[in-house]
Formats: structure tokens, sequence, C-alpha cells
């Protein structure tokens, strides 16, 4: 039975991705929990890289609000409301306008720049872009490889999507 690690720190666990390096999953028992949003850059990548190699990748990836979980899903819901209504329910005319507070910035924006975030949330998106990067060069068993990531959080409830730029 393989066992699932939530850390990509030790060296000698694996981070497998099927379609790129299976091949580790012969050697090892455990392996690491790989981020959605590289699985999917090395699904893409795998077939270049084999027929014409790697040199450089500039990754964007766009993340819902969905990926911080529920509470992350309902406070976008309540801000949309909050915007659109002014907070009043329209079948309630009575009902006064509330403050959202659960989150203390706006999600509610189409791709929330940096300025707009707190320092916690600031060093969260970039501890993910490091992640990619690492995750991406280990996965590929090619520390040549130079990895640009930016993570874009969105207002959006489901979505993971990325834009991708190589160079061979």
């Amino acid at each position: 039975m393989i066992t699932p690690l939530t850390s990509v720190k030790n060296p000698d666990v694996p981070l497998v991705v099927r379609e790129v390096n299976a091949h580790a999953l012969d050697q090892h028992k455990e392996l690491s929990r790989t981020n959605c949003s590289t699985i999917q850059m090395m699904v893409a990548l795998e077939p270049v890289r084999q027929q014409w190699g790697l040199e450089r990748i500039i990754v964007s990836t766009y993340q819902a609000v969905s990926g911080a979980g529920m509470g992350a899903i309902l406070e976008t819901k309540a801000q949309l409301r909050s915007v659109l209504n002014d907070g009043v329910n329209p079948k309630n005319t009575s009902q006064r306008s509330y403050h959202v507070a659960a989150i203390k910035t706006v999600i509610l924006l189409p791709l929330m720049p940096y300025l707009r975030l707190m320092s916690s949330q600031i060093t969260t998106i970039l501890m993910k872009e490091m992640k990619m990067t690492k995750e991406t060069k280990k996965i590929m068993e090619d520390d040549s490889i130079a990895v640009s990531a930016t993570v874009c959080p969105s207002s959006y409830f489901c979505l993971l999507t990325q834009s991708l730029l190589h160079r061979d």
C-alpha cells in the first residue's frame, strides 16, 4: 500500500504524476501529494518535454475560492449579495445592510491583485508559487528547468486554469 504524504521536503519521497514519472512508484512505498496546478501543467508539458525537451516554463495559474474551502465559497457568496443588493434581501425591504468580516479582504474581484490582499495571503501565494517551482523540477527529475510560477487568486467559485509558455 502506498502512503500519501503532504510534504515535498523529503528528497527521497517522490512526487508522482502518472503520465510523467509513474516509474517512481516502483521504488517507493510512500509518495507526496502534488499541487493540483502542478499536476495539470505536468500532464500538458510532458509530451513537449519528451519530443523537444524543456529549458524554461512560465506559468500563471488562476485559482478559485473553492480551493480555500467551503468557508471561502460562502464568504464570496455573501460579498456578492452585499454588493449586488447593498446588503438588502430583495424579498425583505426592511432588512438593513450587513458587513462581511470573515475574510479581511474583498474577494469579489475577477482577479485579486497583491495590493488588495493581506500579508498572510501574499505569503500563502508566494509559498504556492515556490511549491509549483520545486514540484516541477522534482516530478520531471530535472533541476535545470527554469520555472517561473505566478498564482492569481480569483473570485470565481470553481475554476483552475493556467497559461503556459515554455521554451525548448
